[in-house]
């Protein structure tokens, strides 16, 4: 529980942040619809891609193993893929689906081949990451604002029906289950990388742990800050 490094680039308040799943890379999302894409192994300069339409970006993720290619809402309703050309280190952009209502979320599987979005009239979709094509459509209830996310093998993912349930549906087959919690989910929530847990923040600026299996409360903790809220979680690559 000590700070490691801090991270200063933004200059506004970070609604996101997330790991490649190698471990060297580093994503944040500011809400001046700003990505940054860092190396936590060396003191390169990051790499700063600004959305300029004017919509919200609120949230996004690496779609490769490494820092070269990152997905994240364009024009508000555009999912959108950003690739790293080796020679300039500029990104190149592809669209990868128009989504029915603006985007919220973003959540890439852990071989990049299927992308998790959440859109703001409650939707849950799940696309191919290279041809678009919708593989699921699930109903959920977006007043939490937390921000679906795929289980690491891909076989479940996590959402909110409202702000004290969280549901775990299948992507393999029909079905869910309930993680409840009487101080109210808001903002964020993610697996562990072996999957059994679960963490979640809460209304009362608190993180809690959960067993993704039983729903059972592991741990808790609040901030240092009392009064400061969580809006974004993510675990390291090694949990």
């Amino acid at each position: 529980n000590t700070t490691k490094s801090f991270l200063v680039e933004h200059g506004v308040p970070v609604v996101s942040c997330r790991f490649s799943r190698d471990g060297k890379w580093f994503l944040s999302v500011g809400s001046d619809n700003s990505v940054i894409v860092r190396n936590l192994e060396n003191s390169s300069r990051p790499a700063k891609i600004k959305e300029s339409s004017g919509y919200a970006v609120t949230d996004g993720d690496f779609l490769s193993e490494n820092g070269f290619s990152v997905a994240f809402a364009t024009k508000g309703r555009t999912l959108s893929g950003f690739f790293r050309l080796m020679e300039t280190q500029d990104f190149i952009q592809k669209k990868i689906y128009d989504a029915p209502a603006p985007i919220y979320s973003v959540d890439v599987n852990t071989d990049g081949t299927k992308i998790l979005i959440g859109t703001v009239d409650g939707r849950g979709i799940i696309v191919d990451s290279a041809s678009g094509e919708v593989l699921q459509e699930v109903p959920r209830y977006v007043k939490s604002n937390i921000k679906m996310r795929f289980s690491p093998d891909g076989k479940e993912f996590a959402a909110a029906s409202d702000e004290s349930n969280i549901i775990i549906s299948y992507t393999d087959k029909i079905g869910s289950r309930v993680i409840r919690d009487g101080t109210m989910f808001a903002n964020a929530v993610v697996f562990s990388p072996d999957g059994l847990k679960l963490a979640a923040a809460a209304k009362n600026g608190s993180v809690k742990i959960f067993d993704s299996k039983n729903g059972k409360l592991i741990q808790s903790f609040f901030l240092v800050d009392g009064q400061d809220s969580v809006l974004s979680l993510d675990f390291s690559p090694d949990g």
